[in-house]
């Protein structure tokens, strides 16, 4: 149910009503040169985790994935488990992500449903090694912050 009849909030109303979430991307500035992220709105109307990827991934990919993602967890009716087979050499890990997330990282997600009672699960790419954040050398570029 959507309180701010915004364009903006409309918009995000009309996505979650079409494809059962809606994708929020977030791109570093030269005054805030901070990690890019894409999260979903939408999933914690259905008592679901809101889904996060963290880092310097194509939006486009990044969108696809948890698109995706999204898909399985509402079909599903939970949240995802640790590890996720999307079919590729690697599964998509996943946590769950502390509670600071809400106000740093998925702003948007209270803003829209106006209180901060729900989940954010962040979902962990690896490099083409096969290894994930907080590994022992890991490529630089996939040592995401684990939020």
């Amino acid at each position: 149910m959507i309180f701010d009849t915004s364009p903006f909030y409309r918009r995000i109303q009309e996505n979650i009503d079409r494809y059962g979430q809606f994708l929020m991307a977030v791109f570093p500035t030269r005054d805030d040169p901070g990690h890019p992220f894409v999260y979903t709105i939408g999933n914690a109307l259905k008592g679901l985790p809101e889904l996060i990827i963290v880092g310097p991934f194509d939006a486009q990919l990044a969108g696809t994935i948890l698109n995706k993602v999204g898909e399985i967890m509402r079909a599903a009716g939970q949240a995802l488990p640790e590890e996720v087979d999307m079919g590729g050499t690697f599964p998509i890990r996943t946590r769950i992500a502390a509670a600071a997330a809400k106000t740093e990282w998925t702003i948007q997600v209270g803003r829209y449903l106006e209180h901060d009672d729900y989940t954010v699960q962040q979902l962990l790419l690896c490099d083409p090694q096969g290894r994930y954040p907080g590994e022992t050398s890991i490529e630089p570029s996939y040592d995401v912050p684990l939020i």
